[in-house]
């Protein structure tokens, strides 16, 4: 072959992945002037792929003693800027490529990065946008792009503009690692796992590629492989953050306490000044039961992040809560989502129902908040003149059986202009509890109260139980929730395990029956087809005792004064538990049961086998004591 073969021969090899073959060529054309340019600059591009940022710079730079007109070199000396952290000098070589050779689409792309790194969107995207001018079908154009979209939150587009790319070569590694990463964060894990094994066929040992599979085998709940995955990348790669990072947070998830605890520290030793590591370090340490130090961490995760991480804050907040230090708690809670209230002193301030002035609307958003605000309805409707509910006409009939409120006002979607009306103060209904710093020591004892009878009934309505329990029968009547709970435990399982008279308040829609143990169908109360929230109420109050996965459905029976079984996932939230050193809770017929650290669901399986005989021997101790 001739040096001009040579050369393109070494830089096909290049751009296929073939490193060494490449940089055999590439070191024999070195010898040749024709080709010695050429050649350094693919050697170079070696070099930066190794992490050998000085060889790498060297070869950049000697190559542009020869060709300093050549835009390829400079934006090649600018990577190794890029590299090294050298902003201004990675600017100036893009500009000047840029100059040099509008056309060179690797220029826009370049300053793609550099914007991203600055935090500079606004400059990141009029580049990419302007490498997209230029090659519309470039791939490095379209991953550049893609990656600003990443950052501004535009997941969907991001998407999108990934499979464009891949479709153009879908050999890319890093771009179906990040296509699958993305999938991820969308709740995909199948397929993610697509994109991963793909990249996997490519480059079988590549660390990013294993630490994200690791992750997407653990959303799948294979633990094992993901656990196995997560060491295979972390003993190829002891030293990228990112992988210790994902190592840990998989080890976690496997309840592998002293491994993950490892790889989360080195995690944050090899990267102090990113969050993650430290926000799963204080997830980590509050399954250990050590809230003071998953605190600590927790807390230096929001001051890296300048308060704009949620879990983080999240995190703290709840464990202030469960120490006890209501006022902290909540003012933590305050900052959620708001960067801007970082010091203490800028908090929300503390109030009292009376400052609210005296006609008050209260506004229920949807039906997945928490409902945690209501437990105060009672106490609220008795010290205001006015009390006003806004909310979606599904959920109407049930506010309205709430003694109290004067008014319920259904409505599709709010406007603060149209529907608050004059002299009155707007509120969530789930921010009451933080904005009166509520204690649960200081709730009202009593349950919330319907009237019933104060609502019309659909006479057509064969599900509608709203009459007495009926007293027949052996064991108490158990009512089981379901409603497609994602990773949440088999609702057949639990459905066997549930001693008493199991019913169904809510009937799964997966396409598989549910039967109780002597192999009939179980009785179902509320059809899956029914969304009014008072039908939901009535059903629960239709049974002795509920289980349920923790969510809004939980909330409203613990609210409703029902025995409640609540099935959360590894970390038990603080309104299901025992707070602070008096022990108050803030649902006194509530009980939380955990997901096993192994990943199962067997403890959840048990409870429901206990928690009936618990919940009727607290009974009787309680009807002793009032006796």
């Amino acid at each position: 072959m001739n040096i001009a073969q040579v050369i393109s021969a070494a830089e096909e090899h290049l751009a296929e992945g073939r490193d060494a073959a490449a940089e055999q060529l590439f070191t024999e054309a070195l010898e040749q002037p024709a080709g010695a340019v050429r050649a350094m600059a693919g050697l170079g591009k070696i070099a930066l792929r190794k992490g050998d940022t000085e060889t790498a710079h060297k070869l950049f730079g000697h190559a542009l003693t020869q060709e300093p007109e050549n835009a390829g070199l400079l934006t090649g000396l600018a990577a190794v800027y890029l590299a090294t952290e050298r902003w201004e000098e990675a600017k100036a070589c893009l500009q000047r490529a840029m100059r040099l050779d509008p056309a060179l689409v690797d220029a826009p792309v370049g300053l793609t990065l550099l914007g991203l790194i600055r935090q500079d969107l606004e400059g990141a995207r009029a580049a990419a946008k302007r490498s997209i001018e230029i090659a519309p079908d470039s791939t490095d154009a379209l991953n550049a792009l893609a990656q600003v979209e990443v950052v501004s939150g535009n997941i969907p587009t991001a998407i999108a503009l990934l499979q464009q790319s891949l479709a153009l070569d879908p050999r890319q590694v890093e771009t179906l690692t990040t296509l699958g990463s993305l999938f991820l964060l969308t709740d995909e894990p199948a397929r993610a796992l697509d994109c991963l094994e793909a990249a996997r066929l490519q480059e079988p040992d590549a660390p990013p590629v294993l630490a994200r599979l690791a992750q997407c085998r653990a959303a799948l709940n294979q633990l094992e492989e993901a656990g196995t995955l997560a060491r295979q990348a972390a003993t190829l790669a002891p030293a990228d953050p990112e992988v210790r990072n994902i190592e840990g947070t998989v080890l976690l998830d496997r309840g592998c306490f002293a491994e993950a605890l490892t790889a989360l520290q080195a995690a944050a030793e090899l990267d102090p000044q990113n969050p993650e590591p430290l926000v799963n370090l204080a997830r980590l340490l509050r399954r250990r039961n050590e809230p003071e130090a998953a605190l600590t961490a927790a807390r230096q995760a929001v001051t890296l992040s300048n308060g704009a991480h949620e879990l983080a804050r999240r995190i703290e907040a709840d464990l202030l809560c469960l120490s006890g230090d209501w006022r902290e708690g909540w003012r933590s809670y305050d900052r959620l989502g708001r960067s801007d209230l970082l010091d203490a002193s800028e908090a929300v301030p503390d109030l009292a129902i009376r400052d609210f002035g005296p006609r008050l609307a209260l506004i229920v958003d949807d039906f997945s908040s928490t409902l945690l605000g209501l437990r105060l309805l009672p106490q609220v409707s008795r010290e205001v003149e006015r009390l006003r509910l806004l909310c979606l006409p599904v959920l109407a009939s049930f506010f309205q059986a709430i003694p109290g409120i004067a008014s319920v006002h259904a409505y599709q979607e709010i406007t603060l202009s149209t529907d608050i009306e004059a002299g009155e103060t707007a509120l969530l209904l789930d921010d009451l509890p933080r904005l009166l710093r509520t204690e649960p020591r200081a709730l009202p004892v009593e349950p919330l109260q319907l009237c019933l009878e104060s609502v019309e009934s659909d006479p057509e309505d064969s599900n509608d139980s709203r009459d007495q329990k009926d007293p027949a029968g052996d064991g108490p009547r158990i009512g089981l929730w379901w409603d497609n709970t994602p990773d949440g435990p088999d609702p057949q399982t639990l459905l066997t395990a549930l001693s008493g008279r199991p019913v169904l308040l809510r009937e799964c829609d997966d396409g598989q029956p549910l039967t109780l143990p002597d192999g009939q169908p179980p009785e179902i109360l509320v059809p899956y087809s029914v969304e009014h929230l008072l039908d939901m109420a009535v059903a629960l109050l239709s049974v002795d005792m509920v289980v349920t996965m923790d969510g809004p459905v939980a909330h409203l029976a613990a609210n409703l004064g029902c025995k409640t079984l609540v099935l959360c996932q590894y970390d038990i939230p603080w309104y299901w538990q025992p707070c602070g050193p008096d022990e108050a809770r803030w649902y006194p017929t509530a009980q939380a049961v955990g997901r096993n650290l192994d990943g199962s669901w067997s403890d959840a399986a048990e409870a429901c086998v206990t928690f009936p005989r618990a919940a009727e021997t607290g009974q009787e101790a309680g009807e002793e004591e009032d006796g």
